[in-house]
């Protein structure tokens, strides 16, 4: 199989030093015409070709870093905290008695039921 890739003519592509020394011949085999830009690879192989050098150099972009997003005052003011308003400390303590208490009344109900089948 031949693969022409015109843009690739005068370039020095070679085959890869482990496939040139393999000991599969078939792959021996695949080549690269530098007048041309021509790959030619035997079929069912794959082949890799490698430049020693890279022959122009290639203008790559550079990392630039990210925006970083500023906080902008709003117009509004934020309420301050006073002991009318429920803190998030309250809510929590909160919710975890009533979570208590829902566990205590499941347990003290399963008990029950138990001391009934059970005969006591």
């Amino acid at each position: 199989m031949t693969y022409a890739i015109p843009e690739d003519a005068g370039m020095e592509f070679t085959l890869h030093p482990v496939l040139a020394t393999s000991t599969d011949p078939v792959v021996q085999t695949a080549a690269f015409d530098a007048d041309t830009g021509t790959f030619t690879v035997p079929g069912s192989t794959t082949a890799v070709f490698v430049l020693d050098e890279i022959p122009v150099q290639l203008d790559l972009p550079t990392a630039e870093p990210a925006p970083t997003k500023v906080a902008t005052p709003t117009t509004e003011p934020t309420p301050a905290l006073s002991e009318e308003t429920e803190t998030p400390m309250n809510t929590y303590a909160v919710g975890a008695l009533i979570g208590l208490v829902v566990v205590f009344a499941i347990a003290a109900w399963v008990r029950l039921r138990r001391g009934r089948q059970t005969g006591r």
